[in-house]
């Protein structure tokens, strides 16, 4: 029983010991975005205990530069953010055996016992309601981000998944610094 209990507390950290890449979400978290109407995006990016509130950040940029490029808009503005972190305790655990001798009248035992320590894993989320527009990005808004400077300067930082995957039929994919290749 204490080896199960031990190796299933193992296995937890073992699935769970890597940091959230920037993907779609999935049961190690991601981004997920839902259209609101024709320019208006809310993007959440849900990292789990292994990722910093910084990255978790940058990723949720990329993605609101990523989306605002995939709609054929040119910048985007921050309607409105939020972050939090969703906080988790696991409880430590000690299991032990004891023996003990009968002889002569009393009892002797002994008793040992394995310790493990608990955790609190912080997972951070954070959600920005973006709308996206066309044309040049106006200088006098500080909500407001050009898609392919963010994808230029924060891709290195995010190093997303290539994706050979067409934006729209008529034009080709877009390549690590936010560019897009024409189709042949």
């Amino acid at each position: 029983m204490r080896y199960g209990m031990i190796s299933l507390f193992m296995l937890f950290f073992v699935l769970n010991g890597c940091a959230t890449s920037y993907q779609a979400r999935g049961p190690m978290g991601g981004y997920e975005d839902t259209q609101i109407d024709k320019n208006t995006i809310k993007v959440t990016f849900r990292g789990n205990a292994y990722i910093s509130e910084e990255t978790v950040s940058n990723y949720l940029l990329y993605r609101c530069a990523e989306v605002t490029a995939e709609k054929e808009y040119d910048y985007f503005i921050i309607i409105e953010s939020d972050g939090k972190i969703s906080t988790t305790q696991l409880p430590g655990q000690y299991t032990s055996s004891t023996t003990g001798i009968y002889g002569g009248g009393s009892v002797t035992g002994t008793t040992t016992g394995i310790y493990v320590p608990g955790a609190t894993l912080n997972k951070p989320r954070e959600t920005a309601l973006i709308k996206m527009y066309s044309g040049e990005k106006p200088d006098d808004n500080i909500s407001a981000y050009s898609a392919r400077e963010v994808m230029k300067y924060l891709g290195p930082k995010v190093k997303p998944q290539k994706s050979t995957r067409p934006r729209k039929a008529s034009e080709g994919t877009i390549d690590k610094d936010g560019n897009i290749i024409k189709k042949q």
